[in-house]
């Protein structure tokens, strides 16, 4: 197995984590009152090492330094991964909830070389 392919498994894996646990908490973009921007706020602030537990449902904050150890383990191998190509669409929007399906591909950076990883359709529920 290949580090990008290494990188792509532990990658879907963060994002499968993730997508049971985000709840949009106090997403800095959660005060816009758009459920896409508040799942974007989410994703990248996972990608770039930023504390996501605020953004978690109280219930998974015991998750949230994983989900950053596993991200760190990434970043610390050379690793960049570049949300740019993902898609964020609501549904079930209600006055307090939605979920957001996030799509499309990420571009993983290892080693100098970059691939893109496609992303099964994900998920999120927010809150």
């Amino acid at each position: 197995m290949t580090t990008t392919h290494k990188f792509g498994f532990l990658l879907t894996a963060l994002i499968l984590a993730i997508s049971v646990a985000a709840c949009g908490g106090s997403a800095p973009a959660a005060s816009t009152g758009k459920p896409e921007d508040a799942a974007k706020a989410v994703m990248d602030a996972m990608f770039s090492g930023k504390d996501i537990a605020p953004m978690l449902c109280s219930a998974v904050q015991s998750k949230a330094s994983d989900m950053k150890d596993a991200f760190s383990k990434l970043a610390g191998a050379g690793g960049t991964v570049d949300t740019s190509g993902l898609t964020y669409t609501a549904s079930n929007v209600t006055a307090d909830t939605a979920t957001v399906t996030v799509s499309g591909n990420v571009k993983v950076t290892t080693s100098g070389a970059t691939k893109d990883v496609p992303l099964p359709n994900i998920p999120l529920p927010m809150k």
